[in-house]
């Protein structure tokens, strides 16, 4: 479809009307069906307020006249908001959506005191606004939602008989897109190519953060409400504001081992990341508005805290799952390593996993083979002198029993299985896993392949297909 300025202009009239139906449809219910409580604040506001062509005064994007219930959009707004569309390709239903979240958002905001004439001074106060803003996406999508759910909407936007994980994460996603609105209002252009603003860029990452949550999120006998929309995730890092600005040079701004926390429900969450690939695909993956980037990013630190998809071993009952074993021949693998490294007296590092999974027509010689032509026999051979080397020069201690899932790799593995919905853990996690966490096997493979082969690897790891055998639990 094509979008005008003329065309979006008159959606946000239309869509405005459609939002005060379903408000008006839902205020009438019984007060026990009214599930939306957060409007109930904003629905003097939406109710009577009507769309109008004139432009706000003193230079603003939008704003809104209590007296005579005006809301205003000016042309260099809308037509942003056109150009954007455009770019994304959007469907009439995905601006429809788009347009809803930014309704509600903005209306939600004059509840929090943030009008059009107090905003001219919220810059003092940038970890206020930061707070501000979260809570009203995350109203506004969880108000959405809801409302999609009860009026059946999902259909308009193919997500009829999708879980309800992946409808939030596509609705946070069209919210993220509203957004970028304004930085095309602001930029003239997107992609983002610098951003001065480090609040705004945090914004982008606490939502692209939270798309990867949904996205991956056990949605397995848990409702929305369990996923913790509402609870803002705080963000801190070593990322500075040179690397937002820098173009091509930033690279040098970040530092040898970076360090990136999030503070979420009163827990810190941290990362270290020993090369330049996390940073430089969680912020390209915002400037480009490309989510497999900066979910490649965010999907790393998640691996190492399943609580945060709702995968946490302590709350098994309330998330029904299930304790995932080994399938046959992977347990046959790690028998197979553990006897080695005790015949040789030697720790079990990750070579020893990754050369198990490199044997012809095993999950990770066949995703090298299909990456690049006769690669799998190559990186066979460099991790094999890799183990000699290891059995050459043992560390002290020798080898030691041990659980596997006290290991990086296998929880990693155990989480990718949880979320593809596995009945095991096969080698196909194994090798996700060992791509994925913090080694300096993946480290070196990440160097050795550069950052866009090795992006392709994963993915071409989470499509491999193996079939599944008798399951084992072996410690």
């Amino acid at each position: 479809m094509t979008f005008t300025n003329e065309t979006v202009r008159r959606m946000f009239s239309q869509e405005l009307l459609q939002l005060q139906a379903w408000f008006l449809y839902d205020f009438k219910l019984p007060e026990s069906e009214i599930f939306l409580s957060d409007y109930r604040i904003v629905h003097a506001d939406i109710l009577g307020a009507q769309f109008t062509n004139e432009e706000p005064a003193g230079g603003k994007q939008f704003d809104f006249k209590p007296t005579g219930r005006k809301y205003q959009l000016s042309n260099d707004f809308t037509l942003a908001w056109a150009k954007r569309c455009q770019e994304l390709n959007l469907s009439l239903n995905y601006c429809r959506a788009m347009i809803h979240l930014f309704l509600v958002h903005e209306f939600y905001h004059i509840h929090q005191f943030l009008t059009s004439d107090r905003y001219q001074d919220s810059s003092y106060a940038p970890r206020g606004l930061q707070s501000i803003d979260y809570l009203a996406d995350a109203c506004a999508i969880r108000g959405i939602f809801k409302l999609y759910d009860r009026h059946k909407c999902w259909q308009d936007l193919n997500l009829k008989d999708v879980p309800w994980n992946r409808k939030l994460a596509e609705l946070i996603r069209i919210a993220v897109h509203t957004m970028e609105v304004f930085d095309v209002f602001s930029q003239g252009n997107f992609p983002i190519t610098s951003m001065d603003d480090m609040e705004r860029f945090l914004r982008y990452v606490q939502w692209h953060f939270q798309y990867v949550r949904a996205f991956n999120f056990c949605h397995d006998n848990v409702e929305l409400e369990a996923f913790g929309l509402i609870d803002m995730p705080i963000i801190d890092s070593e990322i500075g504001i040179d690397f937002l600005t820098n173009g091509s040079t930033s690279e040098n701004c970040i530092p040898s081992r970076l360090k990136f926390f999030i503070t979420w429900r009163g827990r810190l969450y941290r990362f270290m990341s020993d090369d330049e690939s996390f940073a430089k695909n969680l912020r390209n993956g915002i400037f480009k508005s490309d989510f497999v980037l900066s979910s490649e990013a965010i999907r790393v630190f998640l691996a190492g805290y399943p609580d945060l998809t709702g995968r946490d071993l302590i709350q098994v009952s309330k998330a029904s799952i299930t304790a995932l074993e080994f399938s046959t021949s992977l347990n046959e693998k790690l028998k197979a390593v553990k006897e080695y490294a005790s015949k040789y007296r030697v720790p079990v590092r990750s070579p020893h996993l990754l050369l198990e999974l490199l044997n012809s027509g095993e999950v990770a010689y066949e995703c090298f083979n299909k990456l690049v032509n006769g690669y799998g026999q190559k990186v066979q051979q460099g991790v094999k002198s890799k183990v000699d080397s290891l059995q050459k020069e043992p560390e002290s201690g020798g080898f030691k029993e041990f659980d596997w899932f006290d290991r990086d790799e296998v929880r990693t593995a155990y989480i990718i299985a949880l979320q593809e919905g596995a009945s095991e853990i096969s080698s196909k996690h194994l090798f996700l896993g060992l791509l994925l966490a913090k080694s300096t096997t993946a480290l070196n493979l990440r160097k050795d392949l550069e950052e866009e082969k090795f992006n392709q690897l994963v993915e071409i790891a989470y499509a491999y297909t193996e079939k599944s055998t008798q399951s084992f639990r072996t410690p």
